[in-house]
């Protein structure tokens, strides 16, 4: 398997893991906010590849190993395929403005890091930050 067949399998895992239960718009915003990330200059936030990306310790929790959605990681299906590769193909409009970062909005209190902070987009139940530092 090629890289860019990981870094797909990859993100098609990471937005079933994180967006399943969200619209196609709010599907396609995580996996660009998961791409912007890879893309930007913040070591600390991204790996080498797009699959490193998602996979990095601590950053998407459906890649945890004590979450719930790890175990289900393996049932994305061909539609989630389809939206990692559109969107890493660059097929699709950033959606986000720029978001490196999301929560889902009913978990606020769990991210405190988005504090004070305004989204930068909001597409479904995800709240989207491009001001994190």
């Amino acid at each position: 398997m090629s890289q860019k067949e990981r870094d797909i399998a990859a993100l098609a895992k990471t937005i079933y893991g994180e967006a399943r239960g969200e619209t196609r718009e709010g599907q396609y915003a995580v996996a660009h906010s998961v791409v912007n990330r890879f893309h930007s200059n913040k070591s600390w936030l991204k790996g080498d590849t797009i699959e490193a990306t998602c996979k990095k310790p601590q950053q998407y929790s459906c890649w945890n190993s004590n979450d719930i959605n790890a175990s289900k990681l393996q049932n994305a299906g061909a539609e989630f395929y389809q939206i990692a590769k559109e969107v890493i193909d660059g097929h699709h409009h950033d959606n986000t403005r720029g978001a490196l970062h999301y929560h889902a909005d009913y978990a606020k209190a769990a991210h405190q890091w988005a504090d004070n902070k305004t989204p930068c987009a909001t597409i479904g139940a995800h709240m989207f930050y491009n001001n994190i530092d």
